[in-house]
């Protein structure tokens, strides 16, 4: 499997090695369902603790947060009493193995390699040196890391106009940065201005390209009050430009106005099949172009929820005006398989698994392990939390059975509660349960609240698991990508710590 810094390429050289990946994820994920498909609050209803290995116990039952905080990290050194199993060591370093590389790469320029191997040199038709000077987006040559992006005092993306960084999170900063600097650097490649950006949210990315990049863009977003919003926000970043555009050329008036277009919003929910529809009316409505006009255009979608970042594969796909394919996806718990989609899996060969991925398995591939480590290193009590969830499953599936597994939001700071507080104020939401005092307090709750180590030891076992399920759905899209006869790659483009789902898939239309 072919990697240029850091980059996972699928194309005619490649494919058997990235179907081997595949597989191999596949094999591991069979042999490791027991953390897969386990719920954590269901710990002590199911005593999970006690299903484990039981060498694996005589090992981990001995560790400390920072022996977890080793067992976590590739290369890390975990103290070591006795010689582990090798079922453990094997499931430690198959993790690691098979998870796709999380550490960004460390230039926008990474993916030339991939453009120059894939696709005919003519397409490249401007010489990227002579647009330095003009170049809206000035490419960084190398990336710092993700903390040194942001001022000090305000907390604000050092390369992001004023104007461009309102109502936008420093996370989200830090995406729409890093994604339009990739971007600019195949839309040079291929002479590209035109960008439909799907499930644009707020707008804040589809504002960023407009702006700060001068693309043409159009959005298509399904929650119309989001929609709504992009266009306010829009408005208040143009005003503030044009302010600022003003300020300059009264201060020397040789400073020529430059007008910004704003980007076209479209109320759209996309799906596999309605995409031709709305396309239609981004052409007409948004650019004013006919859809029979041969105008080529990038499809984008940075973290897609479930099902759309299978919409928007299948969209590049089918439409022929769409020349590359920029991917994020998100949300895997919500990839649901139905009469319109695959879900998981899509491509052929990894639908030859035979492979069944349960709801647990696509729900615990949403969480980052990076954070959890830094949890850890920050205030491990804190995470007893999954202990009380647990605990409360217990007390809950004993009184009430049918409400076993019942969905319950969070409570701030609840690791700081007694557990009996605790309780109270998650069933107080919904007055469905009802938990007897003598059950609260309890010996048999104390001595579950007492194992709040032994489940985070677990919850962390489990975790290890998590890459490998997200590297296996994001390895199944560039398969099926390949299969429809274009070649891609998977580039960890954000700071993981800062964005877990960090791996944005490149794909382009090769009509040579």
């Amino acid at each position: 499997m072919e990697r240029k810094s850091g980059i996972l390429i699928c194309d005619d050289e490649t494919i058997e090695q990235v179907k081997r990946a595949a597989k191999m994820c596949h094999d591991f994920l069979r042999k490791s369902d027991f953390f897969t498909d386990a719920y954590i609050l269901d710990y002590f209803v199911e005593e999970l603790w006690n299903k484990l290995p039981s060498g694996w116990l005589e090992i981990i039952s001995n560790f400390d947060t920072d022996d977890l905080i080793a067992f976590l990290q590739p290369g890390g050194n975990v103290r070591r009493e006795s010689p582990w199993p090798l079922s453990l060591l094997a499931f430690r370093a198959s993790s690691f193995a098979l998870t796709l590389p999380r550490k960004s790469i460390h230039s926008p320029d990474a993916v030339k390699y991939f453009l120059e191997k894939n696709f005919n040199s003519e397409y490249n038709a401007v010489d990227d040196d002579s647009l330095d000077d003009d170049d809206p987006l000035p490419l960084e040559n190398e990336w710092s890391c993700a903390t040194d992006e942001f001022e000090g005092k305000s907390g604000q993306h050092k390369n992001i106009p004023e104007f461009c960084r309102r109502h936008v999170k420093p996370k989200k900063q830090h995406e729409i940065f890093r994604l339009a600097q990739v971007a600019s650097v195949v839309f040079k490649y291929f002479g590209l201005k035109n960008v439909i950006d799907v499930g644009s949210g707020q707008g804040h990315l589809s504002r960023f390209l407009a702006l700060c990049c001068d693309l043409r863009v159009a959005t298509m977003e399904a929650n119309k009050r989001y929609v709504q919003d992009a266009a306010k926000f829009d408005k208040q970043a143009l005003s503030s430009l044009e302010r600022k555009q003003t300020h300059k050329r009264n201060e020397n008036e040789d400073i020529p106005m430059d007008k910004k277009t704003l980007p076209h919003h479209c109320e759209a929910a996309v799906t596999v099949d309605s995409f031709s529809e709305y396309l239609e009316r981004v052409m007409q409505q948004g650019w004013s172009v006919e859809v029979n006009e041969q105008i080529q255009f990038a499809l984008m979608g940075l973290h897609t929820c479930g099902n759309l970042g299978e919409a928007l594969l299948k969209a590049f796909v089918k439409n022929d005006q769409s020349k590359v394919l920029f991917s994020v996806g998100c949300c895997y718990m919500q990839l649901v398989g139905d009469y319109e989609y695959e879900g998981f899996p899509l491509s052929n060969f990894v639908k030859t698994f035979n492979y069944d991925m349960s709801d647990e398995a696509r729900e615990m591939a949403c969480h980052a392990i990076e954070m959890h480590i830094k949890r850890l290193q920050d205030d491990a009590p804190s995470l007893k939390i999954h202990c009380y969830r647990a605990a409360l499953e217990r007390l809950i599936v004993t009184v009430s059975p049918l409400y076993k597994r019942m969905g319950m939001g969070g409570v701030r700071h609840a690791e700081r509660l007694p557990f009996p507080v605790y309780a109270e104020r998650v069933l107080g939401r919904y007055d469905l349960v009802r938990i007897p005092q003598d059950l609260l307090f309890s010996p048999e709750t104390a001595e579950c609240l007492m194992k709040w180590k032994d489940v985070l030891i677990f919850y962390s076992l489990r975790l290890m698991a998590a890459p490998v399920v997200e590297s296996l759905i994001l390895l199944d899209r560039l398969i099926y990508l390949y299969e429809q006869g274009h070649p891609g790659c998977i580039v960890p483009i954000f700071d993981a710590s800062l964005s877990p789902r960090n791996h944005l898939i490149i794909s382009a239309r090769n009509h040579h």
